[in-house]
């Protein structure tokens, strides 16, 4: 089946809605905002791997290398997808990468700012990458 124009559409409305709010907390969020008694919006720079693990500067390019391989693993694993709900969490998963992988290269970290205190602070590129993970392995374990 493939991506399909709006797959592509999906993987670029998240990509500018992730980099829209970055740079929305990179700009005006200079101290942590209280929106609920559990959730706060802060400005994080993230120079390592999910949940901010293995902050090493030199991991970085590597960190990069292994998202873009991803990414064009995923992109070839598409064209054989048939399943449309598989295809849309392979889409949420470019998605999230890319903007990280923008991040990296970019700005040398990854911004994130949804910060519920107990868990640590994440982005919309994670919350992408995340339920795309979930989806697919729901469609794969439960579908399949």
């Amino acid at each position: 089946m493939a991506l399909k124009r709006w797959h592509f559409l999906l993987i670029g409305i998240i990509f500018v809605i992730d980099q829209f709010t970055k740079w929305l907390v990179q700009s005006f969020v200079s101290a942590p905002i209280v929106v609920f008694s559990f959730l706060k919006i802060s400005f994080v720079r993230n120079v390592g791997v999910a949940f901010g693990l293995l902050q090493f500067e030199l991991l970085r390019w590597f960190f990069v290398v292994v998202a873009v391989a991803v990414i064009v693993w995923l992109l070839k694993l598409a064209r054989k997808e048939k399943n449309n709900f598989v295809l849309c969490c392979i889409s949420l998963i470019i998605a999230g990468a890319a903007g990280n992988v923008f991040d990296r290269i970019f700005f040398g970290f990854v911004t994130d700012f949804v910060d519920f205190g107990f868990w640590p602070a994440f982005n919309v590129a994670d919350s992408a990458l995340t339920l795309g993970v979930i989806g697919w392995l729901y469609a794969e374990l439960c579908h399949r």
